[in-house]
């Protein structure tokens, strides 16, 4: 899977997919059955809730998932956590805020 300057490449993914997964990993978005259960790295939850084009694309899934920050998937925690906290959007504002602070 590519990235380039701004991230991960969200167009390897399937079309219908890819907004909602920009939405996640930007604002914090909660994502849909599927993309839950991919980030929280439920194999088996993910093909049970997969479509056929997701289905056809796990392995395009998988590398996605080694280009996002690895603070947004790995177990619920870990996504529940990332929408808490806003996403990367809600991590800058965080940053700017310490920096404002010191």
């Amino acid at each position: 899977m590519k990235t380039d300057a701004f991230g991960p490449a969200f167009g390897d993914l399937p079309a219908h997919m890819q907004d909602g997964a920009r939405a996640y990993i930007q604002h914090g978005l909660m994502p849909g059955g599927f993309l839950f259960s991919v980030l929280c790295n439920d194999l088996h939850q993910s093909f049970c809730k997969a479509d056929w084009s997701n289905e056809r694309n796990m392995k395009q899934w998988a590398a996605w998932l080694e280009s996002i920050p690895r603070g947004a998937w790995g177990s619920k925690e870990s996504v529940n956590n990332w929408i808490e906290v806003g996403g990367l959007d809600g991590l800058a504002q965080e940053k700017e805020a310490a920096r404002d602070g010191q």
